[in-house]
């Protein structure tokens, strides 16, 4: 219930199992803009990108480096769910870019898998997830006559930093020398699209990061066979402590859960839902609440002071008494007190006083909301929001941060498992999933777990 005391990093992107996700809904989504590097035809290399629309206006995005003269599809990477800004940003980095429509795209991307294909290669392994941004390949798609290889023949692109020789060789033993050319490029670095879009990517994490994070951020939950598990699997899984479970893990279960449901639920922007306002992006700022670890140490010290020879009432009393207006100091102490036994109807009674002298901290309200979940009582959550199930209505400011609007969505999100509705729960695990804090961990996979713990008791958890 208590946090640990969290170490300063700098933000990066958390996995947001994307896999799932787009495996599962982007050919739900709209086609929208496609786009290739002007002289692909020239220079037998071209960047693609295929872009889907969100209702909420975000895109989904498929990124593909395309080797028409032999390899196919040579990289590949996907984005889920961006603001179309994020976008934008990347294409003013790419020199050269031109609209083209879907059927030539599909037509390019599918082309190049078959060539190379033909020849023994295989796209690039993300591919298996990038492909379902593009539509299926069958006769719904009118076929283009693309133009692979060069001069009629596969042919090898080669320089001084990557001599092809694992593919020259394999195309001596296939086809035979006389079948397929050779192409010296000169000293060029061999191209990475990794590199070119390095800043979305977020590939490499420093050393701190790595060690903050909660174990299974970049599990391969196919490589572990996680995708074949059946019920008691999950069972021993939801027994471990949280430190030990796998990121990757809950979200490929938690996407599972809720996709099964959008054969229900209908297509309805899930921010709209959540803050209560249609154009949202006004009520959204940057700005957080930054709490003050200084208060945190001093309040574990009125507690080594006091706790021993008093009851906590009397140690929050004290606290409460004599730091009114320090919200983070009351905060604090709070989430030391969560720590101990039978502390539950002391800490509501005090939640509430720390609500009653801040009404506009939204922690608090989520403090609150996780020991009446965890205690089956989150009726008294509702009755204590007066049933505002909308930011803008409960806060009734003109902005907001991710953060409050995080916390917002995960008490909401906690309601709503506590009354086994998932089809309410969805709207808020949509927003709470996209604008988690990155470094709020903790937050993200209780609430994951507790999705879990609850589908035991309801019908068709898609597990097996």
């Amino acid at each position: 219930m208590s946090k640990k005391k969290k170490k300063k990093t700098k933000v990066v992107a958390m996995p947001q199992s994307e896999a799932t996700k787009i495996r599962s809904r982007a050919r739900n989504l709209k086609i929208d803009k496609c786009y290739i590097t002007g002289d692909w035809e020239e220079a037998r290399e071209g960047q693609l990108i295929v872009t889907r629309r969100h209702t909420n206006d975000n895109l989904t995005v498929g990124f593909f480096l395309i080797d028409f003269a032999l390899l196919g599809v040579k990289d590949t990477f996907y984005k889920f769910n961006i603001l179309e800004s994020e976008l934008d940003e990347t294409m003013e980095s790419i020199a050269d870019m031109a609209e083209i429509d879907y059927n030539m795209a599909h037509n390019i991307v599918w082309g190049a898998v078959e060539y190379a294909e033909d020849f023994g290669f295989n796209p690039h392994k993300d591919f298996k997830i990038s492909q379902y941004i593009l539509e299926e390949d069958d006769d719904n798609i009118p076929l283009i006559d693309i133009e692979f290889g060069l001069d009629g023949k596969p042919t090898v692109f080669c320089d001084d930093a990557n001599l092809r020789t694992k593919e020259i060789t394999h195309l001596e033993k296939t086809i035979g020398r006389e079948n397929f050319n050779v192409m010296d490029i000169g000293n060029v670095d061999d191209y990475d699209l990794d590199d070119e879009f390095e800043d979305m990517e977020n590939h490499e994490l420093d050393e701190d990061i790595q060690s903050y994070l909660m174990p299974g951020w970049n599990d391969d939950i196919e490589e572990m066979g996680v995708l074949e598990w059946d019920n008691n699997q999950m069972e021993e899984f939801l027994k471990k402590d949280l430190e030990d479970m796998s990121i990757r893990i809950l979200q490929y279960f938690i996407d599972k859960v809720f996709l099964e449901l959008h054969k229900e639920i209908p297509d309805i922007d899930a921010f709209e839902v959540v803050t209560g306002k249609s154009e949202y992006n006004s009520l959204l700022n940057n700005h957080n609440e930054i709490f003050d670890n200084n208060d945190f140490a001093l309040a574990e010290s009125y507690f080594k002071v006091l706790a021993p020879e008093n009851s906590l009432e009397i140690v929050l009393n004290e606290i409460f008494t004599k730091h009114s207006d320090s919200f983070d100091f009351l905060f604090a102490g709070l989430n030391i007190a969560a720590s101990h036994k039978d502390s539950e109807d002391i800490l509501l009674t005090y939640c509430k006083k720390l609500i009653s002298l801040f009404p506009l901290r939204i922690e608090a309200v989520y403090f609150m909301a996780v020991i009446l979940y965890a205690s089956n009582r989150m009726d008294e959550i509702k009755e204590f929001m007066d049933n505002k199930a909308t930011i803008y209505e409960y806060c009734k400011k003109d902005e907001v941060s991710r953060h409050e609007l995080e916390l917002f969505s995960g008490i909401w999100l906690m309601y709503f498992l506590d009354k086994e509705d998932l089809i309410g729960a969805e709207h808020y695990y949509q927003v709470f999933d996209v604008v988690c804090e990155p470094d709020d961990v903790f937050a993200k996979i209780l609430i994951q777990r507790n999705i879990l713990m609850k589908m035991d008791d309801l019908q068709g958890f898609p597990i097996s």
